[in-house]
């Protein structure tokens, strides 16, 4: 009995620590198994957004319908110029009517130029934003070295597995949004003829600013958002080689925390640099709360009408309140307020009161 119990202290201790260590090398090995996965898979889809985020202005399905949108606008073009002329004319305006002749060329000059300008800027964006778009690619290795304790001291398998699933997610949310940006520059500019009919129509003015400038801010948002992911994967990378601990961390954090915002809050993004600002982007916003304004007014109409289609007078029934005649004459009224004794009290009764 007493060996036993001499024995039974040791024995509770060594089988605890023997159970510690094969939980703690179960979840390192499922984190580092968790974690291998996520950067394969993460390195595959760098892979994918190096090779698919490059504009083809010269696509051919894009050239047949800018093409027949040009024709369209030389259809519409004579009828606006004619309706134009009309208006210069009848409100006596020579300056307008010179301004109006100037703006056919300008249009036209647009018309011809915005592939090519849309073009040349867009390669001047993917030049610019190849380099920060590349540090991505480090992004993998550094999941890597996040589960094995390798990067930041003190970050376990579990830690690194919720880093490497925030950077794939967020690498894929990148893929889409960039990919959702150049189906945007592929639509306005396929409808760019029409709006630049704008130049000429007064009333069209900011058809052809609007577009112009969100074309301008969809192609410039690659490379502010390539400058964030950039900026995010590089500050991962020099925790790797900082010198203190409370650096690594906080480094790391920085850099998690900016690809955060870059992938799942770009506007936020495009919004606080001037020269990136989306006004796409913002019109599908105001579209969509003028489309649930609407639907609520709709609505609204909708509850009126039922609320008179039940009412009591709608079902045959006689209403109690009594039918408007009109507002009597002022003759009536003055006939009234005569023999009215509260009339005759407020305008008499001081003279009674005197006597």
């Amino acid at each position: 009995m007493v060996i036993g119990s001499l024995l039974a202290g040791p024995v509770d201790a060594i089988a605890h620590a023997i159970v510690t260590y094969l939980v703690t090398a179960l979840a390192g090995f499922a984190g580092h198994l968790f974690t291998g996965a996520l950067s394969w898979f993460l390195a595959k889809i760098v892979a994918l957004l190096g090779a698919a985020d490059q504009l083809n202005i010269g696509a051919r399905a894009l050239q047949l319908v800018y093409h027949q949108q040009v024709e369209l606008l030389a259809a519409v073009m004579l009828p606006a110029l004619i309706l134009g002329v009309i208006s210069a004319l009848w409100r006596q305006s020579i300056q307008g009517l010179i301004e109006l002749v100037a703006r056919v060329p300008i249009a036209v000059c647009a018309v011809v130029l915005a592939p090519a300008l849309t073009a040349d800027l867009a390669s001047v964006v993917d030049a610019l934003s190849r380099g920060p778009l590349t540090d991505i690619a480090d992004l993998p290795r550094l999941a890597i070295l996040f589960s094995w304790g390798r990067a930041v001291p003190g970050v376990g398998p579990i830690v690194a597995g919720i880093l490497a699933a925030i950077a794939l997610v967020g690498t894929l949310a990148l893929f889409l949004e960039l990919l959702m940006r150049d189906a945007g520059i592929y639509l306005i500019l396929a409808l760019f003829p029409l709006a630049s009919i704008g130049i000429v129509l007064p009333i069209g003015r900011h058809w052809f600013a609007n577009a112009a400038r969100s074309l301008f801010g969809l192609v410039i948002s690659k490379l502010v958002l390539a400058i964030g992911v950039g900026l995010g994967a590089s500050l991962i990378l020099e925790a790797t080689s900082a010198s203190a601990a409370g650096r690594l961390l906080s480094l790391a954090l920085s850099g998690v925390a900016l690809l955060l915002v870059v992938c799942f809050a770009p506007i936020a993004i495009l919004r606080s640099v001037a020269f990136s600002e989306v006004v796409a982007l913002e019109a599908f916003s105001s579209a969509r709360s003028m489309a649930v304004s609407r639907l609520g007014s709709l609505a609204d109409q909708g509850y009126m009408a039922s609320v008179a289609l039940n009412a009591p007078w709608a079902r045959g029934s006689k209403s109690t309140t009594p039918e408007y005649r009109g507002h009597p004459v002022p003759t009536a009224i003055a006939d009234l307020a005569k023999t009215d004794p509260w009339v005759d009290e407020f305008l008499n009764g001081y003279k009674r009161k005197g006597k």
